[in-house]
């Protein structure tokens, strides 16, 4: 398979885990209460989570590689940074217990992932998805694809560190 064929599998690999994430945070369980009544105590409303597609990775080692799997070879959801190997060579989800920020790129393709602790004495607090074919931290500013349009007719831009400074921003 040429690059391209390969990033575009990743790029489908990324929406799917970031569609499954957001799915997670719509069940009923304590999981799914705990992360929405954090996002609430932030200002961050049901509109806000819908716009940037916030989820929730569950608890379990391989929930989402056991949904993903079926469409994606190992492969590529390893190097999308979906899935890692656990000590006994087995692959397991590499965001675990985590509330999801997808990151997506100028063209809103979903490339990568922000994943923030959700207990208390989780670490680390947040764990980032590793730069790939689609994905480098140094050259993607989270948050760009969904300000474009505002950036355009205020022709001007305000930079911000963490994830949730940019999505609390745009929320007003």
């Amino acid at each position: 398979a040429g690059s391209k064929d390969v990033k575009e599998s990743m790029v489908a690999a990324a929406t799917r885990a970031a569609e499954f994430y957001f799915q997670q945070l719509k069940l009923e369980n304590k999981q799914s209460r705990d992360v929405l009544k954090y996002l609430s105590n932030r200002g961050i409303t049901q509109d806000i989570i819908k716009k940037f597609t916030i989820g929730l990775a569950p608890k379990n080692y391989t929930e989402l590689y056991d949904e993903l799997k079926k469409d994606f070879s190992d492969d590529i959801l390893e190097k999308t940074g979906l899935i890692i190997k656990s000590k006994d060579n087995k692959y397991i989800d590499r965001f675990r217990n985590r509330l999801i920020i997808p990151i997506q790129n100028e063209m809103g393709e979903y490339v990568a992932f922000g994943a923030r602790a959700i207990e208390e004495d989780q670490s680390p607090k947040y764990l980032n998805s590793s730069d790939s074919l689609i994905y480098n931290k140094g050259k993607l500013l989270y948050g760009l694809y969904t300000a474009k349009d505002a950036i355009k007719s205020e022709d001007s831009v305000v930079l911000m560190e963490g994830y949730f400074d940019v999505i609390s921003a745009q929320a007003n």
